[in-house]
């Protein structure tokens, strides 16, 4: 799930949440004032203040459970529970992009205002020790309930998130209620206040530090922890060198370059007729641009930053493909364009197919064993009926040669793999039983944009073949 995902399913239960809190404020108006205080007699007062905090409280706690519960569908039945506590940070590290530390933060400040506003309902919570307990509690409570209807995993570093976060709301609201009653605030309770966010900062700090001083980038290939393997047998004909080799290392040379995707969007405006830019938004980890509407066309852009890539397509015509074939002058003008505009290498050949596809392709060369800058990928184009340009699928990749590693041998990648040390999708079953049929050299762009050696182990389950794959970086 990413930040945009988070925040459309805000924007979709903040409605349901008004009114449950205009609701049950009448409601408990009414209970407290006629039934309690009328019919019943009562003693206790409850000033307004507290009152309509009470409320707001409620409704941002069904918000939270919204969010973490009822917005989710019911597809969580292959991993049920992480136990591992370090699985956001390990995430954080090895994605190493925005998307997956924003989530940490909104973790760990997800219960920030139940601790705030617990202390300002209530001198009864005027203690860590109550605070700590109702979040402990009102978290507990969503975990096992994604945990029974499979709405989503049961996590261990989420109670740890959200308590804590509970705590940081806590440490804040008494700074101000010090300031309110005593008119100042202690060095005490500055520290308190401060001191959670003080270690995070420093934790992040440390984090950037390491990760700029190293050469290459971070692989998201790596497990956040291992798939469970132990009862599972795993076997393969093939005889793997125990002898270590060496493979090229490759740098993209558009990687997190984000001014090129607005060179792009002006040669798109200048050559292709696109209209103007209108918003810019975020797709994941890349960045998604929407053009301005006109008469025939609806156009948006997602720019894969990492490695440069982008495709683009008029959401207005889908399936509109131009029946008649182009003729040889159209094709010569569509890639005069892309040429006038550097966005065909020399080395890229033009197909035409049956189906009314322009596309280059990048000619395939031995990634590990040459020591050359290299261009791959391919480039693809699909007229509409109406002549516009129906989508834009642009894949070249440079890479620029960097240097000769040592990489582990085939053997130890295998004994990786029948450890378990390996992302996968679906979990295994006692009595499965794998077997290895194919190992190949492939490659992966890591965080910082250089392609790196990776092994990618592939076979049978059970003897259903094909369904088996297993990545593990090859670099030492």
């Amino acid at each position: 799930m990413g930040v945009y995902d988070i925040f459309s399913m805000i924007s979709r239960w903040a409605v349901p949440s008004i009114l449950l809190v205009s609701i049950s404020f009448f409601i408990l108006l009414f209970i407290y004032k006629v039934i309690y205080k009328k019919f019943l007699n009562g003693k206790k007062e409850v000033s307004m203040y507290q009152f309509v905090l009470s409320v707001i409280l409620l409704g941002y706690l069904f918000l939270v459970f919204a969010l973490t519960g009822l917005s989710r569908a019911d597809n969580f039945s292959n991993k049920i529970i992480n136990l591992n506590f370090l699985s956001a940070y390990l995430d954080v590290w090895y994605s190493w992009s925005l998307t997956p530390l924003l989530l940490l933060i909104l973790n760990i400040l997800m219960l920030a205002p139940l601790g705030f506003l617990l202390p300002l309902i209530s001198k009864r919570f005027d203690s860590v020790k109550n605070i700590l307990l109702v979040a402990f509690t009102f978290t507990i409570f969503i975990e096992f309930f994604q945990l029974i209807t499979h709405r989503g995993i049961f996590e261990l570093d989420d109670l740890f998130h959200n308590t804590l976060g509970s705590m940081i709301g806590y440490f804040i609201v008494k700074v101000f209620i010090e300031i309110k009653e005593l008119k100042k605030v202690s060095k005490n309770t500055i520290i308190k206040a401060l001191i959670i966010p003080g270690i995070y900062m420093i934790i992040f700090i440390g984090a950037i530090t390491f990760y700029n001083a190293k050469e290459f980038g971070n692989l998201n290939i790596n497990p956040l922890e291992y798939t469970d393997v132990s009862n599972v047998e795993i076997s393969s004909d093939i005889v793997f060198s125990d002898n270590d080799d060496k493979a090229s290392v490759f740098y993209n040379i558009n990687s997190n370059n984000r001014k090129r995707a607005l060179d792009i969007i002006k040669i798109l405006n200048d050559s292709f007729n696109i209209p103007e830019l209108k918003k810019t938004g975020m797709d994941g980890d890349n960045i998604q641009y929407i053009f301005d509407t006109t008469s025939d066309s609806m156009y948006l852009m997602t720019y894969f930053y990492k490695d440069g890539t982008w495709s683009l397509y008029n959401d207005y015509n889908v399936g509109n493909i131009e029946n008649d074939r182009l003729n040889n002058k159209k094709i010569q003008e569509i890639e005069e364009l892309l040429k006038e505009n550097r966005l065909i290498p020399s080395i890229a050949k033009l197909h035409y197919d049956e189906n009314n596809y322009l596309r280059w392709d990048a000619k395939n060369i031995d990634i590990k064993s040459t020591k050359k800058d290299f261009i791959e990928g391919m480039i693809m184009i699909t007229n509409s009926d109406s002549g516009n340009l129906q989508s834009l699928d642009y894949g070249i990749k440079y890479n620029k040669y960097i240097r000769n590693i040592e990489i582990i041998s085939p053997k130890d990648a295998f004994e990786k793999v029948k450890k378990g040390n390996f992302y996968s999708y679906n979990p295994y079953n006692s009595g499965d039983k794998i077997q290895i049929t194919n190992l190949e050299i492939s490659y992966m762009y890591d965080s910082k944009g250089y392609y790196q050696p990776v092994y990618r182990f592939t076979g049978s389950v059970n003897g259903e073949k094909d369904i088996f794959s297993a990545i593990i970086p090859a670099s030492k």
